[in-house]
C-alpha cells in the first residue's frame, strides 16, 4: 500500500487467521493471513528485531 500511496501515512489493523509465518533474512518475517474459514490471503512482511513473533503460531487468531 506504501508503494501504491506514499502520502497515506496510515497504520492498519488487520484481524485473520495467521496461515503461515515464513523466516526471511535480517529479521523479515512473511505473515500470510486468510479471513474466516475461506476468503483471500493477505501477505504481509514483518521485520521482527524485538522478536515481538515468538508468541504467535500457525493457525492463531
Amino acid at each position: 500500500m506504501h508503494q501504491m500511496q506514499p502520502q497515506l501515512n496510515a497504520l492498519w489493523n488487520v484481524y485473520g487467521k495467521l496461515l503461515r509465518i515464513i523466516a526471511g533474512k535480517r529479521g523479515e518475517q512473511t505473515l500470510l493471513l486468510r479471513n474466516e474459514e475461506k476468503g483471500p490471503i493477505l501477505q504481509a512482511i514483518y521485520y521482527d528485531f524485538e522478536n515481538d513473533l515468538k508468541s504467535l503460531a500457525n493457525g492463531k487468531h
